[in-house]
């Protein structure tokens, strides 16, 4: 929260930051704060800027994060090397 107050591009009114819940692969955290800029292109700015400086707070209490991750298996039909297999 304090990130969020002492960033100069945030409004220091109305700061909320709340565990939401359990997702199948996350942690749902609500960030509500208001971005001080009047266009698309800025807001798009700070909120980098803000995620950004989530990450930093994460690693910095060394944590981390696991993504979801997918494996998918192909069995190809002919060998990749171009051999002839017997079976």
């Amino acid at each position: 929260m304090s990130m969020l107050r002492d960033h100069p591009r945030i409004g220091d009114e109305r700061l909320r930051v709340r565990f939401m819940g359990f997702g199948e692969h996350f942690l749902e955290v609500e960030l509500f704060a208001y971005a001080l800029t009047d266009n698309q292109p800025g807001f798009f700015e700070i909120r980098e800027d803000v995620l950004l400086k989530v990450m930093e707070i994460v690693e910095a209490a060394d944590v981390r994060l696991a993504l979801p991750t997918e494996i998918h298996y192909v069995q190809a039909e002919e060998p990749i090397d171009g051999r002839q297999t017997t079976a």
